[in-house]
C-alpha cells in the first residue's frame, strides 16, 4: 500500500483522493508500479492534463493498462470518431473510462 500512496503522491494526489482511489478501487493495491506508469504516461500522452482530477472522478481508471487506451482509441477512430473527439469526451466525462 506504501508503494500506491508514494505514486498517487508523486503524480500530484492529495490524502483526501488517495483515500478515495484505494477505499473506492481496492484492486489498485495489486497492480505493479510500472505497469501505473506506464498508464498514466499514455493518458499524459494523449493529451488528458489533469490526471488527478479523472482518478477521483473515477478511481477504477488505474485498473488498466497503456495498450488499452490505445486499442479504445483505435476502435472508436475506426467508428469515425477523431481522435480530438475521443480524448476530450474521456477528459469531460470519466465514467467513459469503464467502456474500455
Amino acid at each position: 500500500m506504501e508503494e500506491i500512496t508514494n505514486f498517487l503522491k508523486k503524480i500530484g494526489c492529495d490524502e483526501r483522493i488517495i483515500k478515495n482511489v484505494i477505499m473506492s478501487n481496492e484492486q489498485v493495491l495489486s497492480r505493479s508500479i510500472p505497469d501505473l506508469e506506464k498508464l498514466v504516461a499514455k493518458l499524459r500522452e494523449i493529451g488528458l492534463t489533469d490526471i488527478v482530477d479523472l482518478l477521483d472522478a473515477n478511481p477504477y481508471i488505474l485498473n488498466l493498462d497503456a495498450y488499452e487506451i490505445d486499442d479504445y482509441i483505435k476502435k472508436k477512430e475506426e467508428s469515425g470518431e477523431s481522435f480530438d473527439e475521443i480524448v476530450e469526451a474521456l477528459e469531460s466525462e470519466p465514467a467513459l473510462f469503464m467502456e474500455i
